[in-house]
């Protein structure tokens, strides 16, 4: 009941729709949905601009993304008050369906921005409770040239459909009530002991972060992985990491090599090992000789950003203020050329990993990433623990706001 159920919408004819038009079909798909969820008492996310069916070349599931007018979507909640039955259904409804989410789905063979939208149903305990809602779902009378309202009716989930509970079901449904609200609250009190993350959202959140809306990762993007150090538990969940193959990683951990996230890589694919002060292209170096020397083509560039455990050549560790006053400038350079004379915009995508405390120098380089990719399209963050996030999100905001920063951050349970 805590973990969602999901209802995909493409909306790939109705999105072209005239807005109170548009409005009618995504909050009558909406409004039918979180009844559904609220008589089922289960957590419920409804995704517009994902395909619903096979179609042509298109998969069930697949994310295509709808060009939208963020207001259109926001204001289609605006039909609640009409189409839900008395003040504490509506009062209700208010309370379990959330405002729009919209994350951008960044495809660099399409001109224009598409985002997947997604509704969140959460109809707590203390809401629902010995309540079954109906709803009157709103469609536009082309004859009229109004928005009208069917009868108000309940409606159920049953497998991956939303029918509406028939007359003769309805006495057994509401017997069978006081059993859903009981197991409702019961989910509520485990979710508060141990926090359960839904795991299907952020499978999709991931896939969408990680390839800018494709089905699958593909050769048409690259990947930088920027990284703090990983524990010996952290080192035996990378199979991810390892498949990616990523163009470079800014690895800040001096032990990495040793025993950590380098020499576990290192186990599985070749990788050149650098320092941030190597990406200082000499005056009169072409970018293409650059590029050759340090072989960035042929195997993963693996940058050491705050020194090297055991290395002869004296590159040593040091802390946050030294960092900043010796080794920024360095760092500054080595993003500035992978963004600009390297890497053509939008075809790679940045992945900050943050398994341990966060500290200040791996918060600069997002700075930095920010400002030369002029935005966080192309930027993913993946957090331990909530209070990793937590600090990271309060040091990065100096670059972009909270909002922004949960759009594109996943945080592991």
């Amino acid at each position: 009941m805590i973990a969602p159920c999901h209802e995909y919408k493409s909306l790939e004819i109705a999105h072209k729709l005239e807005p109170e038009k548009l409005k009618a079909k995504v909050a009558s798909e909406v409004l039918r949905f979180a009844c559904a969820c609220m008589n089922m008492r289960t957590n419920g996310t409804i995704h517009f601009g994902v395909m619903d069916k096979v179609k042509g070349r298109h998969q069930h599931g697949e994310i295509t993304g709808v060009p939208v007018k963020k207001e259109d979507f926001v204001d289609a909640l605006d039909n609640i008050e009409r189409c839900f039955k008395g003040s504490d259904q509506q009062s209700d409804a208010r309370a379990c369906i959330r405002n729009p989410r919209f994350i951008e789905v960044v495809d660099k063979d399409s001109v224009n921005n598409t985002y997947v939208i997604e509704y969140d149903i959460v109809p707590k305990s203390s809401t629902v409770k010995d309540k079954l809602y109906s709803v009157g779902i709103p469609k536009f009378n082309e004859k009229k040239k109004k928005v009208i309202l069917e009868d108000k009716v309940p409606y159920c989930r049953v497998g991956a459909n939303t029918p509406q509970i028939q007359e003769t079901e309805l006495v057994l449904f509401i017997q069978g009530l006081k059993e859903k609200d009981a197991q409702r609250k019961e989910a509520e009190s485990s979710c508060s002991q141990s926090p359960v993350e839904y795991r299907e959202d952020q499978k999709r959140k991931l896939s969408i972060l990680l390839t800018c809306g494709k089905k699958y990762m593909d050769n048409s993007l690259r990947y930088i992985i920027v990284a703090n150090k990983l524990l010996p538990e952290h080192l035996d969940n990378i199979s991810f990491l390892i498949h990616m193959n990523p163009f470079c990683v800014f690895d800040f951990d001096p032990d990495s090599m040793t025993s950590g996230l380098c020499g576990k890589y290192k186990e599985h694919h070749a990788a050149s090992l650098h320092f941030m002060h190597d990406y200082d292209k000499a005056a009169g170096l072409s970018t293409k000789d650059f590029v050759k020397n340090l072989k960035l083509f042929d195997r993963t560039s693996w940058i050491f950003c705050n020194g090297r455990k055991y290395f002869l050549g004296g590159e040593k560790n040091c802390d946050e203020k030294t960092w900043i006053k010796t080794r920024k400038k360095n760092m500054k350079k080595a993003v500035s050329i992978i963004c600009n004379d390297i890497l053509p915009k939008h075809s790679f995508v940045v992945v900050f990993l943050l398994m341990s405390d966060v500290e200040q120098p791996i918060v600069e380089i997002f700075h930095e990433f920010y400002a030369e990719m002029t935005g966080h399209e192309d930027l993913t963050v993946i957090s331990e623990s909530k209070e990793n996030f937590k600090k990271w999100s309060n040091l990065a905001q100096i670059s972009c706001n909270m909002a922004i920063l949960k759009e594109i951050s996943m945080t592991c349970p």
